[in-house]
């Protein structure tokens, strides 16, 4: 039986059960975004409440983990927390750009989904790799 894909990989394990157990998700959120390009490349009908839902879903647990995160780094005393931290700003910066160029798709017809997750969709997965 073939198991169920994944971006994770056990080289992203830091042995914190919290944070690993985080970054599964979150990569399991990323690959519920690339499992979305696949069923829009296949032409399959992908609606805008999809898109703005997967999309929110990463945005809202990218919040959730990376202040659960930047508090133990800090609590921790890690030598680049500011480093790591810089590293989460850009990545919500680049969601948020991303969230304001959605909104001007909001009242896009369904059927025109597809087309526009497909010139989206590169974008935000890149977020994730």
């Amino acid at each position: 039986m073939e198991g169920k894909k994944t971006l994770w990989k056990p080289a992203y394990l830091l042995e914190i059960d919290e944070i690993d157990d985080q970054h599964k998700r979150f990569f399991e959120l990323c690959m519920e975004q690339s499992q979305l390009c696949e069923r829009a490349r296949k032409g399959e009908a992908i609606t805008i409440r999809h898109i703005i839902r997967a999309m929110f879903a990463l945005r809202n647990y990218a919040f959730y983990h990376f202040h659960t995160e930047e508090a133990l780094l800090v609590k921790y005393r890690f030598p680049d927390v500011y480093g790591h931290i810089r590293l989460h700003d850009t990545f919500l910066r680049k969601l948020m750009e991303f969230s304001d160029e959605l909104e001007g798709y909001v009242g896009v017809q369904d059927t025109e989904a597809n087309a526009l997750f497909l010139v989206l969709s590169d974008r935000l997965l890149g977020l994730c790799g």
